[in-house]
């Protein structure tokens, strides 16, 4: 049997810690924060293992900045220095880049969407044909030029994550805004087969939904239809939005034309007229998406 030799050779070490050294030193940014952070060419030198790990989660870190969102499964992958001459200590912590994003969705008080849209900026969104209106209506509603948006098609074809990025950029730019995001056929169905017993609790949501300063509605007109759902949920939401001039997204899966066919099928339905005269007053244009699905 070959024999292993496990005796670590000083001549080994030198080379490793020089390499080290080598390696921190030739990254100037890194070396500076260093330097502000009160190392000195002795702390440097005596401590080279310790900031050579500092040094890959600095670069781990910068990654995630660069991309836009956190690249590490271990979402603990920054390090915290500490200096306390001659000697260093390290504590790990939550990437930057993924603590600033919860930070936002902590400003989603509803969260209907899955929790990975966060990552998607508005410039990472694909270039298709079919969304160039869409995009053009949300870049305006970014900049406050329109409130309301009322876009349809087909289910899967990135309606709802594209509509989350300029969310997200509402709110990372504009720190005191509060934003929702409602699947509402799936309101309808927890509380409306009940109206009058939750009542007092579906008045409440529709308070806070009417209070944040951005939302979407996704699954629009895919919800139950009846005369009290649009008398007590759907005018009050809509029309109190539109009144207060907030930012609102209708995403849908049928026109605008379709949803009148949907909630006013005999013409006479007064209510149902308010709410699709209410929707076409208030939008730029009516966006109609086409794609292939996601």
């Amino acid at each position: 049997m070959k024999k292993v030799d496990l005796e670590v050779k000083h001549d080994d070490l030198v080379t490793v810690r020089k390499e080290m050294y080598d390696r921190i030193m030739q990254n100037k940014a890194f070396v500076n924060l260093l330097k502000e952070q009160g190392a000195t060419p002795e702390t440097i030198t005596n401590n080279v293992g310790a900031l050579n790990d500092y040094l890959d989660a600095y670069l781990s870190v910068e990654d995630c900045k660069k991309a836009g969102h956190c690249l590490n499964n271990d979402k603990y992958h920054a390090l915290h220095l500490e200096i306390n001459a001659p000697f260093v200590s390290l504590e790990r912590q939550m990437c930057p880049v993924y603590f600033k994003s919860q930070e936002v969705l902590m400003r989603f008080v509803v969260k209907d969407f899955p929790e990975n849209y966060i990552d998607l900026k508005i410039e990472d969104l694909p270039r298709r044909r079919g969304f160039a209106a869409y995009m053009r209506e949300l870049m305006g509603l970014l900049r406050g030029d329109n409130f309301l948006v009322y876009a349809s098609g087909l289910s899967g074809i990135g309606k709802l994550q594209t509509a989350v990025s300029f969310v997200m950029r509402m709110l990372e730019e504009d720190k005191d805004k509060r934003a929702g995001v409602v699947d509402f056929p799936a309101f309808i169905r927890e509380y409306a087969s009940d109206y009058y017993g939750n009542k007092a609790v579906i008045d409440s949501h529709i308070d806070q939904y009417v209070s944040l300063d951005i939302l979407i509605i996704n699954g629009f007109g895919n919800e139950e239809n009846n005369k009290l759902i649009r008398e007590s949920i759907v005018f009050p939401l809509i029309s109190a939005r539109i009144q207060q001039k907030k930012p609102t997204i209708l995403l849908a899966e049928i026109t605008i034309d379709e949803l009148s066919n949907l909630y006013d099928f005999t013409n006479r339905d007064v209510r149902a007229r308010q709410i699709i005269n209410l929707i076409k007053a208030n939008i730029v244009e009516e966006i109609y998406l086409q794609g292939t699905k996601l």
